[in-house]
């Protein structure tokens, strides 16, 4: 982006906010914010498609196919993270399938697997690109050359993964609700090696990150993956086979524990009959989980029952 592109932004920014100002109403005074912000989801996936959509994929990797990953990462190291954390990693060990691998990706060992781009690197150790965003620069890598499936460190397993999803070439969720605008569910995906989506995709934000000292927006790699749905044919045609399913159910375990429901065997079994996977979070007010009633509280011990 350019000095006077980046100011216009800031502008249109200061423009949006004071007219939307005079709105009285949130709802509405949110929803005019979010038209006139010159940085809206629309706005960012048209500047996306302009400047990245053309490049061209990642080379193959033509890694051994011997490896069967479940990938997932904490940056911290996982002996530092947060109870839900490792309960939830606790899992997917618990409802790997004997052949697959789970492999937990931290600061110190993310360089045996990949070598991002120096521009990614330097741009990271500036503060430009946060540890949310490198999470996902790294679990599109990882798939692209290793394949496997991704979980975020806040996914729980109540069951293995079924297998006629870890046979296709490609899977991902399409997203509902509040964060619908994003279009596809990035918390769990699979891929086989050197998938021409993941490929493509990867090649976009290393371009991006090439070019651009800014982060346009949060969702950046959902909003990238529009821009290529809209400009190049096969990745479109690769998305669109693929089975349709939405990530409500996985939110179910999520809702209830914002909602501050008591725990019990009955939810859980209704949870894990409509998802293999449940997206939680572990940020929470201490009256929650220290409450050993509450679902929160269950599911953030360490130990898993």
């Amino acid at each position: 982006m350019t000095p006077l592109f980046l100011l216009k932004v800031k502008l249109g920014k200061l423009l949006a906010n004071v007219l939307s100002g005079f709105v009285r109403d949130r709802e509405k005074r949110h929803r005019l914010r979010e038209r006139l912000d010159p940085l809206n989801p629309e706005r960012c996936v048209a500047y996306l498609e302009r400047h990245y959509a053309d490049v061209e994929p990642l080379p193959l990797f033509n890694k051994s196919k011997k490896e069967n990953y479940i990938w997932v990462c904490w940056l911290q190291g996982e002996a530092s993270a947060p109870s839900l954390v490792a309960r939830c990693i606790a899992s997917i060990r618990k409802f790997k399938q004997e052949s697959q691998e789970v492999v937990v990706i931290t600061e110190e060992n993310y360089t045996d697997y990949l070598d991002l781009p120096k521009a990614i690197i330097e741009k990271r150790k500036r503060g430009i690109i946060t540890n949310a965003h490198f999470s996902d620069i790294l679990r599109i890598h990882l798939l692209a050359c290793y394949g496997g499936c991704w979980l975020d460190a806040t996914c729980l397993l109540t069951s293995p993964v079924p297998a006629e999803i870890l046979s296709l070439d490609l899977f991902i969720y399409h997203t509902h609700g509040e964060f619908a605008f994003t279009q596809i569910q990035s918390c769990f995906l699979v891929a086989k090696p050197d998938n021409y989506v993941m490929r493509k995709w990867c090649a976009a934000i290393d371009a991006y990150w090439e070019s651009e000292s800014m982060l346009i927006h949060y969702f950046l790699l959902h909003l990238m993956f529009q821009a290529l749905l809209h400009k190049d044919g096969n990745f479109c045609d690769a998305f669109e086979v693929i089975p349709y399913k939405t990530d409500e159910a996985a939110h179910a375990l999520l809702y209830a524990m914002l909602r501050g429901e008591r725990y019990s065997d009955e939810l859980m079994e209704k949870a894990a009959k409509t998802s293999f996977w449940h997206k939680l979070t572990y940020k929470f007010d201490a009256e929650l989980l220290n409450n050993p009633d509450s679902l929160v509280s269950k599911l953030s011990e360490r130990e898993m029952s």
